[in-house]
């Protein structure tokens, strides 16, 4: 089984039972929140995943947040978007880890500097794709009975010319907060539904390109499941 997003916080059961961390190497998100998890199970994790992007030690008393910046220099393929080191062992003062992860887009659930610019850039890109007169109107945007998805987007996005060529993800990071708002599709082939979603060029070129199901959601905050749930080419 493929494990890309796991939460084990709170249960240090696992951690004394000896949870096999070298098993994870294609984790995207992870919640160890609350764990007596030592240095050395964090090393092994580090050192092996190649696709994390969400890392929570928020309450790990025992772990020295050094050796989250010791794994960046031996892993360099470690790209997080998101990390909470609240309430461990701060060994090395937090500019030590923003220099170690310049890819941060929250750090202690705080936005980044290049977080926040990110996220500017989002608003920006899905308020001229949809028009903020659209967007604040109640239902307007929301996908008619019988409309095909081509045809949806096509009334979205009008005849913007510019729209984003990554995933949301990339810039709204993991946050579900309002500024993150977007459109939203499901994809029956992946089971991405309830509560799930993929954005706007996800469901274009990881789903609807290779002839998966995809419906329209409509719009609303959250970040982007097809790297977690999928095999994201964005």
């Amino acid at each position: 089984v493929c494990v890309c997003e796991l939460d084990l916080s709170c249960c240090n059961a696992l951690i004394d039972n000896g949870t096999t961390f070298s098993e994870m190497k294609n984790l995207r998100s992870l919640k160890l929140d609350h764990l007596l998890i030592e240095d050395y199970n964090m090393e092994v994790l580090l050192s092996s995943t190649k696709r994390l992007l969400h890392l929570s030690v928020h309450g790990c008393s025992k772990l020295e947040v050094s050796v989250l910046t010791k794994a960046k220099a031996i892993n360099s393929h470690l790209e997080l978007l998101d990390l909470d080191v609240r309430d461990a062992f701060m060994d090395v003062p937090l500019s030590s880890i923003r220099d170690a992860f310049p890819t941060l887009l929250k750090l202690n659930n705080r936005c980044t500097a290049m977080g926040t610019s990110r996220i500017k850039q989002h608003q920006q890109n899905y308020q001229w794709r949809v028009g903020a007169k659209d967007r604040n109107s109640t239902g307007s945007n929301k996908r008619k009975r019988g409309e095909s998805l081509n045809a949806r987007e096509s009334r979205v996005v009008g005849s913007a010319s510019m729209s984003l060529n990554c995933c949301s993800l990339q810039l709204t990071g993991f946050s579900k907060a309002d500024c993150t708002a977007q459109e939203m599709f499901g994809c029956k082939t992946c089971h991405i539904e309830f509560d799930r979603f993929v954005c706007m060029t996800c469901s274009k070129v990881c789903h609807t390109a290779l002839g998966h199901k995809v419906f329209s959601i409509g719009y609303g905050p959250g970040y982007c499941d097809c790297c977690i749930l999928s095999k994201c080419m964005c």
